[in-house]
């Protein structure tokens, strides 16, 4: 609606040839998180500006009914706070730099190749997965946005409605995370690419468990209350206790459930199911006995599935085809 605002998280970072200390042996890199506030209005006229920190850009508004209007989206960065300095080795074969750069390479490839090629076991998918999300936590006075990167850092920030203000921060060498979910109790939980399960207290940093899921976790974990967190652990799901990281398995509950093929993607929970798509759309309960699998929805491996508000379950296919499927709430 015109003069609507909103306000969104974004991170992105720097890795700058032209860094103060490009010359030296090590290069290093700003690893920074931001908030931009985005204004929309609609518009007649068509023009680009660009201004003094923050970006306009006008254009064409499809809609039926709107006879040729033109929305104005205001894009101003209202403020930004650094994660961390990154300090990368020298170039050449085996260097941290080189690695990081290939990683992101790696990860163009896979994902710029969309829709993914199949083989006859089931998806090729690299250990390469895109750069994590900002997790947000709303319902206090300041809100919460933490991120587990993809270069150096682990933290989290307060956003007072005007500014960024660090709450904790932890360096870590280079790891590959999944975007962070949040709690209701305050755990800060993300998966990475060894294979490790961590979960931080949101507020303080304090490390609080880790679990080893065996392979790597480049999925959003699905945490539907407070009893329980569901890892993809590429071809598996799992079932851990929130309160210590523990594989959740006792004579009615396996704990951890083989999938049918690879997927990078998170499962989406309700209140008594969870929805995950793989080599087929996956159903199961929170015991993770199956439910139903569409054998053939063949999922793409990095979409993963959404939930509407009525309880309709979507899905991707490999060859970019949307499934929708009657759930329940």
């Amino acid at each position: 609606e015109a003069g609507q605002s909103v306000h969104r998280e974004v991170r992105h970072h720097a890795v700058d040839g032209n860094h103060p200390g490009a010359d030296r042996a090590a290069m290093s890199g700003d690893d920074l998180v931001g908030a931009v506030q985005v204004e929309v209005a609609m518009k007649q006229d068509v023009e680009r500006h660009e201004l003094s920190g923050s970006r306009r850009v006008r254009f064409r508004n499809q809609r039926p009914g709107m006879h040729g209007a033109q929305r104005e989206v205001r894009v101003q960065l209202v403020d930004r706070k650094a994660l961390g300095t990154c300090s990368y080795g020298p170039s050449g074969s085996g260097s941290e730099l080189d690695d990081l750069l290939g990683f992101y390479e790696d990860t163009w490839n896979l994902v710029g190749n969309f829709p993914v090629a199949w083989d006859e076991e089931g998806i090729v998918l690299s250990d390469r997965f895109i750069d994590p999300t900002v997790a947000v936590v709303s319902g206090r006075e300041k809100p919460i946005i933490a991120i587990a990167d993809n270069l150096c850092s682990i933290g989290a920030y307060e956003w007072s409605g005007s500014s960024l203000s660090v709450l904790w921060r932890h360096e870590h060498s280079f790891d590959k995370h999944s975007s962070a979910a949040v709690s209701s109790n305050g755990l800060m939980v993300f998966g990475s690419g060894d294979g490790k399960v961590q979960a931080y207290d949101v507020e303080t940093g304090v490390k609080m468990w880790e679990y080893n899921a065996g392979q790597p976790v480049f999925a959003t974990p699905g945490i539907p209350g407070p009893k329980y967190v569901f890892v993809v652990s590429k071809d598996h799901i799992q079932k851990l206790n929130i309160s210590d990281g523990i594989l959740a398995q006792d004579d009615k509950s396996p704990g951890k459930l083989p999938l049918l093929g690879a997927t990078h993607t998170s499962p989406a929970v309700t209140a008594n199911r969870i929805y995950v798509s793989a080599y087929e759309m996956l159903t199961v309960t929170y015991d993770l006995k199956t439910r139903g699998h569409d054998t053939n929805f063949h999922g793409n491996g990095l979409s993963s599935v959404a939930v509407g508000p009525d309880g309709s379950v979507y899905g991707v296919a490999s060859d970019g085809t949307i499934y929708k499927y009657a759930g329940t709430q």
